[in-house]
């Protein structure tokens, strides 16, 4: 956001729970918020700073209501991501510090692994995609999501990562189900015992406001079933 477009929303009054600040998100960090961490639970005036500003960016969507859940943690991990940022999933204080600056987009080129010879699937962490290339060259890329803040074995919620890394795919099942969170994964390939590309209903319904447990998720059915017709047995996984 530029700064003649920041000075134009600073002019629009804002209050929440009793405080009244600016319009604009650098604005409501600019009333003290900066100094604050926003994560899961979080409510207030703080909060939903953090949510306009996640919305204004397009990680978030729905409405503001200045209570940090699921989704907002979610969309902060996605916005941390494309920024460079550690993945903390709280507006913490280098979070504030890149929303005020404007930091950039990374631009996360696809490093020399996902050019090898053969199939591989490159996953790109900060652009949310899965690309599948064959012999160094690009053949099919989808929105995907990964890991996030997710419900645990007792009901509790924490961050479950999809690892960065090189890995091979060892095996692959049309049908798979994971009786630990009860969930069917249909078409996935599999690169790592908890980690796996596969048509997830749950992104399909819910999009970017819910995770993963560590998986790459893919919203379309036909797309997973595209990516486990052409991924064989041995193909390289590249995820950074």
């Amino acid at each position: 956001m530029s700064k003649k477009m920041l000075a134009a929303a600073a002019t629009a009054a804002l209050t929440v729970g009793g405080l009244a600040f600016a319009g604009a998100p650098a604005a409501h960090a600019a009333s003290g918020c900066a100094a604050q961490t926003v994560g899961y639970g979080s409510r207030g005036g703080c909060a939903m700073a953090a949510q306009e500003w996640l919305k204004d960016q397009g990680f978030l969507t729905g409405r503001s209501d200045g209570k940090f859940g699921v989704g907002s943690v979610n969309a902060t991990l996605n916005y941390q991501r494309s920024r460079g940022l550690a993945e903390t999933g709280t507006f913490d204080k280098a979070t504030w510090s890149a929303m005020l600056n404007g930091r950039r987009t990374l631009a996360a080129p696809r490093p020399a692994a996902c050019r090898a010879k053969g199939v591989v699937l490159c996953a790109n962490k900060a652009k949310r995609t899965l690309t599948l290339l064959k012999d160094g060259v690009a053949k099919k890329t989808l929105k995907v999501r990964f890991g996030g803040f997710t419900y645990t074995d007792n009901g509790s919620y924490r961050i479950f990562q999809t690892a960065k890394g090189s890995f091979r795919v060892y095996g692959k099942d049309p049908k798979a189900y994971s009786a630990r969170w009860k969930a069917s994964m249909p078409y996935s390939v599999k690169f790592d015992p908890t980690m796996y590309v596969h048509y997830s209903a749950d992104f399909a319904k819910k999009g970017y406001a819910a995770a993963s447990h560590g998986c790459i998720n893919v919203r379309s059915k036909a797309d997973a079933a595209w990516i486990y017709r052409n991924t064989p047995v041995g193909a390289k996984v590249v995820v950074f």
